[in-house]
């Protein structure tokens, strides 16, 4: 397995964990209701709790092993797919981490 491969799931380890560490502190003054989905026609959708950013960095977290995993299948016949979905997974990473600062800005 290549360096490439590596380092970009390294990147995409160090933002979960990113995710994690602003979720607890970011969070730690919040407590009770908090918005979990905000649509800009109906306003907030969904509430929740602290635990459901940690569920969400969770999902993100098995998507990269599962993404992973695929990379390692993949990059004996298709080294360019293999690549491509370690990026991909990258990108996916930061939405979802966008997202939930976002989520904890309105609740602040």
């Amino acid at each position: 397995m290549p360096k490439k491969l590596f380092v970009a799931y390294g990147v995409s380890l160090f933002l979960i964990v990113f995710g994690v560490a602003y979720v607890a502190f970011n969070t730690r003054e919040l407590g009770g209701v908090l918005v979990t989905h905000y649509d800009l026609v109906r306003g907030v959708d969904f509430l929740g709790r602290r635990n459901d950013f940690y569920s969400i960095l969770l999902g993100l977290f098995l998507l990269s092993g599962f993404n992973f995993l695929i990379s390692l299948e993949l990059y004996s016949r298709m080294r360019f797919l293999a690549y491509g979905v370690a990026w991909i997974t990258i990108l996916l990473n930061i939405i979802g981490l966008y997202g939930i600062m976002y989520l904890i800005s309105l609740n602040i």
